[in-house]
């Protein structure tokens, strides 16, 4: 079983590594990154600039956090049985490791000025 929550937590780095290396590279409101993002925050640079930076800011945060648990897995052995309540604690800390990789697309949707409003743009 450690070698899936392994997994899944290698998974969470990758990702939030890469949200985080597009928002160090000021890429989070170009069109190719596939970020939904609010036109004001589009066309604004102060905007624009303010998102990259907690794109950037808060997925490091979110990849470092991911990371910790690979270190324990690794040191006790990825090939041990975990107990039901490792588990449940992975699991829980897996949920805030994805409330803080979310927060930055959040404040930026809020940044929009409305509730809800995403822009013209939509993924996919």
């Amino acid at each position: 079983m450690s070698v899936q929550v392994f997994l899944a937590f290698s998974v969470a780095v990758f990702a939030a590594t890469a949200a985080a290396v597009t928002g160090r590279r000021g890429q989070v409101c170009e069109r190719g990154a596939g970020y939904v993002v609010p036109a004001v925050v589009e066309a604004d640079a102060g905007l624009n600039k303010r998102a990259n930076d907690l794109v950037a800011r808060w997925c490091t945060a979110a990849a470092a956090l991911a990371a910790v648990p690979l270190l324990g897995l690794a040191i006790n052995g990825i090939d041990r049985t975990l107990p039901l309540w490792v588990l449940a604690a992975l699991a829980a800390y897996g949920f805030l490791i994805a409330c803080v990789g979310g927060y930055p697309f959040e404040l930026i949707r809020r940044m929009g000025g409305h509730e809800g409003e995403e822009g013209p743009r939509t993924n996919g």
